[in-house]
């Protein structure tokens, strides 16, 4: 059953899509967190007293949570959705699309983002084994070209 939302207006759910450059496989997402931020350095005068505050090194950092699945047909078996995902490559490139974008933001989003690390599953007794990855980008300039 499709979802019916009533009363307030919210965003409902994480919908978006994640592709892997390595993965070969169907991930459904579950989640995505994603926080600005960028560096701070204060300004002191003789007394140690702040001045002033300098902003730079700005990026966005994302932690995304999803289920790999088996495929079609054939591929949908357990052991092809276990297998298929391979741990992504330090830079390897990590394009999101289809998430809300923020109001006056820009659709920052939707872009190609590089994986940092944080790879890791999480089991449960009572659920099904989802996998989270933390991925970087500069909302300035493009970081996921590689350098020869």
């Amino acid at each position: 059953m499709a979802s019916k939302q009533t009363g307030k207006a919210v965003i409902f759910g994480c919908a978006g899509t994640i592709t892997i450059a390595t993965a070969t496989i169907t991930l459904l997402n579950q989640g995505a967190d994603f926080s600005a931020n960028h560096q701070v350095d204060e300004i002191i005068d003789e007394d140690n007293e702040v001045l002033g505050l300098v902003h730079s090194h700005e990026l966005i950092d994302a932690t995304l949570s999803f289920i790999p699945v088996g495929g079609v047909d054939a591929n949908n078996t357990k052991a092809k959705a276990k297998d298929a995902l391979v741990k992504p490559s330090p830079g390897d490139v990590v394009a999101l699309s289809g998430f809300a974008a923020p109001a006056g933001g820009g659709d920052w989003k939707n872009k190609n983002w590089s994986y940092v690390g944080g790879f890791k599953t999480v089991s449960r007794n009572n659920g099904v084994t989802t996998y989270e990855m933390n991925i970087r980008r500069s909302p300035n300039n493009d970081i996921t070209t590689a350098i020869a």
